[in-house]
């Protein structure tokens, strides 16, 4: 993954990896782009352009909250996409995306 300032990842409670991001693309823990999981609407060079949350009182679904940068005059601004690891087998798939 390409990843020139910010990224993000999460595991379950075991310590597994989950899934990763770099803000445009979300790769799962085979290291695959995950269903519907590119064209996210962060910036490769914002400083933080994603970070991951989880849905609280679930353990499959997650916040992926990304942020646009300078670079792109911020045209993108904040966005989130919602991420269901109960998709594709256990390997995730991005159901909703890029929300203002």
């Amino acid at each position: 993954m390409v990843a020139t300032e910010g990224c993000s990842s999460i595991c379950d409670d075991m310590g597994r990896m989950l899934f990763y991001t770099n803000g445009r693309t979300i790769y799962n823990k085979l290291n695959r782009i995950m269903a519907n999981g590119s064209g996210l609407a962060g910036h490769e060079s914002a400083l933080q352009s994603c970070i991951i949350v989880p849905l609280p009182n679930s353990t499959s679904l997650f916040y992926v909250f990304t942020a646009d940068a300078i670079e792109n005059d911020y045209i993108n601004g904040y966005r989130y996409s919602i991420v269901d690891m109960t998709g594709d087998g256990g390997n995730g798939i991005v159901t909703a995306k890029n929300i203002l």
